[in-house]
């Protein structure tokens, strides 16, 4: 197929579909975690060290050498990003309906442009879902078939020994004890806590967790989620986030977080040198990014590709909007996964 620029060119349905993704990622909740990030290799490579804490220095007396202090036994993680496609057809009646009618041909390509540039930023977020919750990436659609392991601690993706549905379970002495491993590991508390509105009903109703709300005595069956969420700060969990959020992915629908799992995370805004404190959403550049002919300017290559192709036979027009793209989550032990439900 054939760039088409007769509607509009490829520089301006990259820019619709860019803009359409930009403002839908303002409001997912995990591309705070992970950020976008512009990349201009197809590689990546980040250093999976194991749970450590930042060293500190030592002082010493005037003439003294100073001391030899300890690198780390870096891990380290490489691999290609991989691409993300999609098209929408204008079909042959569609442009023979729209073609009397003033821009319509253009403004459609646009408005294909802009919903397929939606569903990049959406799988990203999927992606950047599984990524936190499993520690891994696991890509098997359109022939791609690979693995990403992010190098997460064993100890950071744990059960609850007695799951919060069951009678007799104590979900507030887990979560004190799962933040004081995550302390522990990485030197600071966690500051969020994922969690789906099935697993804040079951802390509603729990005794054990009614009863660090309200006391023992004449205890209700069940508590508000506000009581709930209010209870949590005051045993040091800051922020609870209920994040029931899902998209539709091969024609099924899927969470970005399943609702059966508890995720601990630190404060999105507490960045660390470039990105977020997980890490970025690394965004390549496309193959179609730098085609000459295809006039996306020097230096704006990386992220999302859009393109009006032309077919022959039936006529008709493509919109193909292209990326590739990855969730690094080269701080993968700042998350902490525990199987509640």
């Amino acid at each position: 197929m054939a760039l088409n620029t007769d509607y509009r060119s490829a520089a301006q349905l990259t820019a619709a579909a860019r803009d359409a993704a930009e403002t839908v990622s303002g409001g997912l909740l995990l591309e705070s975690y992970l950020p976008s990030a512009d990349n201009f290799t197809l590689s990546y490579d980040f250093d999976a060290t194991g749970l450590v804490t930042i060293g500190s220095s030592e002082f010493r007396s005037f003439d003294t050498p100073a001391p030899y202090g300890k690198t780390q036994a870096g891990v380290r993680k490489s691999g290609k990003l991989p691409p993300t496609s999609k098209k929408l057809p204008v079909s042959e009646l569609q442009e023979l309906q729209l073609m009397n009618q003033s821009d319509a041909i253009g403004s459609k390509l646009e408005q294909y442009a802009r919903q397929l540039g939606q569903e990049i930023a959406v799988r990203a977020e999927l992606a950047r879902g599984e990524a936190i919750t499993n520690g891994t990436l696991v890509l098997d659609e359109n022939g791609i078939k690979a693995t990403i392991d992010y190098g997460r601690s064993s100890s950071h993706a744990v059960t609850a020994a007695t799951l919060w549905s069951a009678t007799g379970a104590k979900p507030l002495d887990d979560i004190l004890a799962w933040v004081q491993t995550y302390t522990t590991d990485t030197g600071s508390a966690p500051e969020s806590l994922l969690i789906s509105r099935r697993i804040l009903s079951y802390l509603s109703k729990n005794a054990d967790f009614i009863s660090a709300a309200v006391g023992s005595s004449a205890a209700p069956s069940r508590i508000s989620f506000d009581d709930v969420v209010s209870t949590l700060a005051s045993y040091g969990v800051s922020r609870t986030v209920v994040f029931d959020k899902s998209y539709s992915k091969g024609g099924s629908n899927t969470r970005v977080i399943p609702d059966n799992v508890a995720v601990f995370l630190p404060n999105p805004g507490d960045a660390v040198a470039v990105g977020g404190v997980l890490g970025t959403t690394q965004y390549g550049v496309p193959a179609e990014a730098i085609q000459p002919s295809y006039g996306i300017p020097a230096g704006e290559e990386a992220g999302i590709f859009a393109g009006a192709f032309g077919r022959e036979d039936p006529v008709g027009l493509d919109v193909l909007v292209s990326a590739i793209l990855l969730p690094v989550l080269s701080n993968a032990n700042a998350t902490f996964v525990a199987t509640v439900l």
